[in-house]
């Protein structure tokens, strides 16, 4: 069947609550370097954006399956949540309404310049009034670009951003379903964001209960022990490995239906589960460096699958995940020595020509869907008093014979027996 295909630009116009400077140099570039990352995530490419300190442009090209109201309320409502949780601006708010035009191929390029030089023109009075906002709120003037005024009566800081991930039954979680995974997306690039697949409660406890774990003392899989006393923070808390394998949380964890639900949707069958992982990662910890997981865990045939879920907010800063887009296409790397001072692994991959990894910016309670060949990492934690935790799960695809022998251990959604397959390679 022939893919769809769409090629509708939308210049979109908001303002922030009141037309307070609240859109200020210290946040502007985090700010709109978290609207890229939703943008790529709803394949709604960005095209450009740039504003001032008191309203925002950005111009996108429509994807098929979103509607332009849908796009505009998870922008503000993510970005919103992000300005006021990890940017410390609790005042942070947009306005309810915003302003979308539609344009041709033919005027993209004038358009993205205008965007692009928002301060000059504003600081030269060349604004163009049919794109711009008046003082009393939104107002789209009809002109050459054929705009139109959509208002939108949502409030992004009232209401938590649409959420386009995985379906949560309300009668077991007593939540709103949600959208299915973005199939689509992550057959292209290699991962997918969950937002909110966990809530507030199941967080904080899944924090603490792993917390008093570490703070207890050293478990199966602590290679080096727990040394309280240290100077490098990943000694004081070294990561947590197999915890199902002893623990009951984590072996509920990593079986919960939501991932079962999830992954059978992006892989098409249901996966095993083999492996659960706890980083701490305190302030002062090295990041990880580049690599890909089917590297270690040999999957034949097939790959494997990892959900990795954020305890904490997490964003550059504090050592947040980054991703190679698409490189799960790729075939497995060559690894080569890594630099230790930023990396607590010692081997890394070089990405070919023209790859880049870029940020995964998560709140608490999202999860990470990744491919096992998608090249992937983490920033060091460059704060001092900030834990960036996350629980992670890996899966192996149902029809795979082998698998490493370090994650002979698998276990079926449906059934807690165990069963043992042996790498005979």
């Amino acid at each position: 069947m022939p893919n769809s295909h769409t090629e509708v630009y939308i210049h979109l116009v908001w303002a922030t609550w009141d037309r307070q400077p609240l859109i200020t140099p210290a946040i502007e570039t985090r700010l709109y370097n978290q609207i890229r990352s939703r943008c790529r995530n709803m394949q709604a490419h960005l095209h450009a954006i740039d504003g001032i300190s008191d309203h925002i442009h950005l111009l996108i090209r429509l994807p098929a399956t979103l509607s332009i109201s849908e796009i505009v309320k998870d922008l503000k409502g993510t970005s919103s949540h992000f300005a006021t949780h990890l940017l410390a601006c609790p005042d942070f708010r947009w306005q309810g309404a915003y302003s979308a035009f539609s344009v041709g191929p033919e005027g993209v390029e004038t358009v993205c310049s205008y965007i692009e030089n928002q301060k000059k023109h504003h600081t030269q009075q060349s604004i163009i009034d049919e794109w711009e906002l008046s003082a009393e709120g939104l107002t789209a003037i009809t002109g050459k670009t054929n705009p139109r005024n959509l208002n939108a009566s949502e409030s992004a800081k009232a209401d938590f951003p649409f959420q386009r991930g995985i379906s949560i039954p309300s009668t077991q979680h007593g939540r709103e379903a949600m959208n299915p995974p973005d199939k689509a997306f992550y057959e292209e690039n290699g991962y997918t964001i969950a937002q909110a697949l966990f809530n507030a409660e199941e967080t904080a406890a899944l924090r603490e209960h792993y917390m008093q774990l570490r703070e207890a003392g050293s478990y199966p899989g602590d290679f080096d022990g727990v040394d309280a006393l240290s100077t490098d923070p990943l000694k004081r808390y070294p990561r947590m490995i197999h915890m199902h394998r002893w623990d009951e949380m984590s072996l509920k964890w990593l079986l919960d239906s939501r991932f079962k639900e999830a992954m059978t949707t992006l892989l098409g069958r249901e996966p095993y589960a083999v492996q659960t992982m706890l980083y701490f990662k305190p302030g002062g910890a090295r990041g990880q460096a580049l690599h890909q997981d089917q590297f270690y865990l040999r999957v034949q045939p097939g790959t494997c699958m990892a959900a990795w879920l954020a305890l904490d907010c997490c964003d550059e800063a504090n050592g947040c995940m980054r991703v190679v887009p698409g490189s799960h296409l790729w075939p497995l790397l060559c690894p080569e020595k890594a630099d230790i001072t930023q990396s607590f692994t010692d081997v890394t991959v070089r990405l070919p020509e023209n790859a880049h990894a870029v940020p995964a910016l998560m709140e608490a309670g999202d999860v990470l869907f990744f491919h096992g060949s998608l090249v992937h990492g983490s920033f060091p934690n460059t704060t001092t008093d900030r834990f960036r935790r996350a629980l992670i799960g890996h899966y192996i695809v149902g029809e795979a014979e082998k698998v490493g022998l370090y994650y002979q251990y698998l276990r079926h959604f449906f059934f807690i027996s165990i069963h043992e397959r042996r790498n005979k390679a």
